[in-house]
């Protein structure tokens, strides 16, 4: 459905149309991820490990992190270089979801160590000074890090294919050309 929403897109000059077909995207891959989120719900914590909370919360937790790894592998080792706006948004957007997958099955697990902490130990307010705590200390620890050394490397990165994608045929300055006249043609 993705690469023809995407011919789609390439075909359409209206950026009203370009938002719409966005929008859906994100919308499928968003369900998507739930879909595989609400599986795990229901196979680990309901049917193999119904007493066992946490173990099935944090197995689902590593499964899903291996699936994620793996069709991220096989996304960068099978598919074609992307030359084209909307497929690039399109790797963008399914490389999201696939991220989303795998935080929120270990949000969920860690969601599930802290209410059996705040229940069985009574550690304040029921769990909620220690989430409290890991959400100033988290953070805190690791701003800098990303500050100091993710974020230089990541505009770096995204610099670099900015001027490969200029420099190959039919690269971004011509494209944006072509998509303005395409656009005042319409107007």
């Amino acid at each position: 459905l993705l690469p023809i929403l995407n011919d789609w897109a390439a075909g359409s000059t209206s950026t009203v149309a370009h938002q719409w077909i966005h929008v859906l995207k994100v919308v499928l891959i968003m369900l998507i991820a739930w879909g595989f989120l609400l599986w795990g719900q229901w196979e680990f914590h309901e049917h193999l490990f119904p007493a066992e909370g946490l173990f099935g919360h944090m197995l689902f937790a590593i499964l899903a992190t291996f699936v994620c790894l793996g069709v991220l592998v096989c996304m960068a080792k099978f598919s074609e270089v992307s030359t084209t706006r909307q497929a690039q948004q399109t790797y963008n957007i399914i490389t999201t979801g696939i991220s989303l997958v795998a935080a929120w099955s270990w949000e969920h697990a860690f969601d599930e160590a802290f209410d059996i902490v705040g229940h069985e130990y009574q550690v304040g307010y029921k769990g909620l000074v220690p989430k409290l705590v890991l959400s100033i200390v988290v953070p805190a620890a690791l701003l800098p890090i990303y500050l100091s050394h993710v974020r230089p490397r990541v505009k770096e990165f995204e610099e670099e294919h900015e001027e490969r994608h200029k420099a190959l045929p039919g690269g971004a300055a011509e494209q944006g050309a072509a998509e303005q006249g395409a656009v005042e043609q319409t107007a």
